[in-house]
């Protein structure tokens, strides 16, 4: 799986099946390039951030998370997951409707412990958390105000207001 020529758009591989993102639009780009800094910025040693890096849990699946953070080898128990982390971008009705529905509950099945949907139109963060095997079993829409903290990462806070960036009207 690769970004195409010149195109810019992301292939992924979900269940076997290929799916194309559409290319990244400027405000998209930008809050990925804020989160990454903020939480890359209080991890600490505990866990590595990446940015569209590919990450296979099965056989069949190759997605590309905006932002991925992963236990440093040395920190991992036996048993424990290495991604503890994934914060996906949204900034179309399609791509919350993909982000939140079959890749969330795809993170879910592998046992990832965190997924944020970063929801641009709707000014908002769901965080999906305690994964099981139909789908992450606590969501909450979180909007500006409120702090988020990764299960995993209990003492990295972020704010909504920091990972939206300033207020401003709704992407395109």
């Amino acid at each position: 799986m690769s970004e195409a020529a010149g195109g810019g758009i992301l292939r992924e591989l979900l269940d076997g099946d290929p799916v194309v993102r559409a290319p990244m639009t400027p405000a998209h780009a930008d809050c990925v390039v804020r989160i990454h800094q903020l939480v890359e910025s209080r991890i600490g040693e505990d866990a590595v951030t990446q940015m569209h890096r590919p990450i296979v849990l099965d056989p069949r699946s190759e997605t590309r998370p905006d932002i991925a953070v992963l236990a440093r080898p040395e920190h991992r128990t036996a048993g424990s997951h290495a991604l503890l982390l994934v914060i996906e971008v949204a900034d179309s009705s399609h791509g919350l409707i993909y982000g939140r529905g079959r890749k969330a509950a795809y993170y879910a099945r592998c046992g990832v412990a965190d997924c944020w949907i970063v929801d641009l139109l709707g000014q908002q963060v769901l965080v999906h958390s305690s994964p099981a095997s139909g789908g992450y079993r606590e969501i909450r829409n979180l909007r500006r105000g409120a702090t988020l903290s990764p299960s995993s990462l209990p003492n990295v806070n972020v704010t909504v207001d920091e990972v939206l960036g300033v207020a401003g009207p709704a992407p395109e």
